[in-house]
Formats: C-alpha cells, structure tokens, sequence
C-alpha cells in the first residue's frame, strides 16, 4: 500500500505494525479506514437508527463541533442489540454532506455486522475479518490481544489504531490524528 491513496484498513495497520514496531510507533494513534457505527449499549440499531430519505441511519453527533456522521443500518440488522457495523474505507463508499450532516453512502452488501461487541474497555481477541475486539475479555495484554477503547454509545467514525495494542472506537470523527501511507 502506499500513496495518496485510501487509508489502509484496521487489518492492515496492525499487521504493518507488528511486522515493523521501529517505524510506525511515531504515527500512532492513527485513523484506519475501516468505519465502524454501533448503536447504545443493549438497544438496537433500531432503537437508536434515525430515518433519512428514507432509509434508517445511526447518527452521532460530536460535542466539539456538532456535526453529524450518518452510517447506514441495513434492514437486516436492525434488530440486532450490541452490534457493531463495520465496513473498510476506499472505493466501498461515498460521503454526502448535507449543512453539518455528514452521510456515509455504502451499498448494504459492503456492510458487516459483528454480533456480541464488547461493552467494556479491556482486552479481546481481535476478529478475523476486521481486526476488531470481539469474544470473551482477556484479562491481561498478550502479544495476540488488543484493548478496545469503546463508549456506551451510539457512535460512528473510523476506527483508530493506537500505540501498542489500543482500538478506538470511540474518538469523534474531526479530532487530528495521524494517518499511516507506507509503500
């Protein structure tokens, strides 16, 4: 990867990290471009989505600026209780901004739900598709382990990566961080 190109997602930030801890330490935290949106803890996305054109969204507003990030709920999640949404950044999206409502455009099949997402900040098994924290708590770091840095939610934004083994899921959209463009 390399370029001006997408940000590499979560998966791919941890793995360069791993394979190159000299280099990236500096960069970190960093923004990934994998997005993630998930609903209050124990409500559904339903129970939190909010409706435009439409179509149900989750809608975080940040407390520094607020502004608006929209993330799609597809219909056959809306059900669902302790999710988190997730989809990678790049050609698999569009944003369309509407006054201070940023809407994240994403086709429904581009979307993955992961069930079970942790509600508490501590370590966790990353999963196999994103890298995210998922499963039962770890209760101490291990060099296969991550700490996820949640909220209680709702939230969306994209998933930072942090010194170290840290996932935050939980930081608004607008705060600077670094980003990672390796070749």
């Amino acid at each position: 990867m390399g370029g001006a190109g997408p940000l590499p997602s979560l998966k791919e930030v941890r793995a360069f990290a791993q394979a190159n801890p000299n280099r990236i330490d500096d960069a970190l935290p960093c923004w990934t471009g994998t997005i993630a949106a998930y609903a209050g803890q124990g409500r559904t996305f339903r129970e939190s989505a909010v409706e435009i054109s439409g179509h149900a969204f989750l809608e975080y507003v940040e407390k520094a600026t607020g502004q608006s990030w929209c993330f799609p709920v597809p219909g056959r999640h809306l059900d669902v209780a302790d999710g988190v949404l997730l989809t990678n950044h790049g050609i698999q999206h569009s944003l369309r901004s509407d006054g201070g409502r940023h809407i994240i455009l994403v086709d429904d099949s581009r979307i993955s739900l992961l069930e079970n997402f942790p509600v508490k900040c501590t370590y966790y098994l990353p999963e196999a598709e994103f890298g995210t924290p998922a499963g039962a708590e770890i209760f101490h770091a291990r060099s296969d382990t991550v700490y996820l840095w949640r909220s209680a939610g709702p939230h969306v934004g994209l998933v930072a990566a942090g010194g170290g083994s840290i996932i935050d899921m939980k930081q608004e959209p607008s705060w600077p961080q670094g980003v990672v463009s390796y070749a």
